[in-house]
């Protein structure tokens, strides 16, 4: 066990998990197969203000094969309901994690769901494997052309290696991490572009919901460090 890895002071053990999967939370049914195929993560702390996030989480409304889950409004008291964010991880197959770049890093929101959420005894250590065999990505937005994004840019790394840690979280709790859907620009998109933006993700989505012509899944660790399943503009 890795001292830096977070140990939670309570112990939600996939075994206890899996005792209560006959009941129903927020509307899902959880059993020992993922109900739905993508549950699409949205780890933006201010959604109604983004016109590009937003408009990928309106993308994804609606679908019989994604289910939406906003942090931030899930998130009361300036804390998460455990047990009810670990019932919706284990009725899914698929995560799409989707946030803006925020300093070069994801929101703290979604850090402090890492924290509080992917506790030892249930996505890791002994018992903990509720995750295993799942698969993942993040879906990010950055203000930032693409060509920034390099280490000969003006950001000086790629794209990855600002998201790596978040994934190589992930590939610790047993998750197959898919390589990253980006926006660059997003605060520059037009129109045309927004909507371009829209049916890749769209597609995107269609793609792991029939898990079909997706690169194999492996660890973070095993991917290049500029590999992204899709890129717009």
């Amino acid at each position: 066990m890795d001292r830096g890895v977070k140990r939670s002071p309570e112990r939600y053990t996939a075994r206890s998990t899996r005792r209560d999967d006959s009941a129903p939370r927020g509307g899902l049914a959880v059993t020992g197969t993922p109900a739905r195929p993508v549950l699409l993560v949205v780890a933006h702390p201010h959604l109604a203000g983004s016109r590009v996030n937003r408009a990928l989480v309106e993308a994804a409304r609606g679908r019989d094969d994604v289910t939406v889950h906003d942090l931030a409004q899930a998130r009361s008291g300036g804390r998460f309901d455990v047990a009810a964010e670990q019932r919706l991880l284990s009725a899914h197959g698929t995560y799409v994690f989707l946030h803006p770049l925020y300093w070069f890093a994801a929101p703290a929101l979604l850090k402090a769901w890492q924290d509080e959420v992917l506790v030892e005894g249930f996505a890791h250590g002994r018992d903990g494997d509720a995750l295993a065999g799942r698969r993942a990505l993040v879906a990010v937005t950055a203000g930032g052309r693409a060509d920034d994004f390099s280490p000969q840019g003006r950001h000086g790394a790629s794209l990855r290696a600002f998201l790596l840690p978040f994934e190589r979280t992930l590939a610790y709790c047993g998750v197959d991490v898919l390589p990253p859907f980006a926006v660059f620009g997003g605060s520059r998109l037009d129109d045309a572009c927004l909507t371009r933006t829209v049916d890749a993700f769209r597609a995107l989505l269609d793609r792991l919901a029939d898990g079909a012509g997706l690169p194999e899944a492996g660890a973070a660790g095993h991917l290049g460090p500029d590999d992204l399943l899709g890129a717009v503009p």
